[in-house]
């Protein structure tokens, strides 16, 4: 985890113990910070398979795997519909996506 998921949870004021969706995970370290040191249940997502993957085990391998699910998914066609989160956060990704409108 970065020093900028720490600022940037403080500056956003994230609440302890909310439901938050982190679109475009990467390897999940953001997910990471935000289960364990705010008690965040997390859903995350990411285009690649392999980052998924790798999220998924870093996750199970520290105990975080009841506090964050990690699927397949992109921000342009959010794979949880119909759910409602307190906070969505996308760190560092939407300067790459194309359809920033659907976004």
């Amino acid at each position: 985890m970065g020093a900028t998921t720490k600022v940037q949870a403080e500056l956003a004021e994230i609440p302890k113990g909310c439901h938050l969706l982190d679109a475009v995970c990467g390897i999940g370290g953001p997910s990471w910070y935000l289960a364990d040191s705010h008690g965040c249940l997390v859903e995350a997502i990411d285009l690649t398979p392999e980052f998924v993957e790798v999220a998924r085990q870093l996750n199970e391998k520290d105990g975080l795997g009841d506090k964050i699910t990690v699927e397949v998914g992109s921000v342009t066609e959010l794979p949880c519909t119909g759910q409602n989160f307190d906070v969505v956060l996308s760190q560092n990704v939407s300067m790459n996506v194309a359809g920033k409108s659907a976004m």
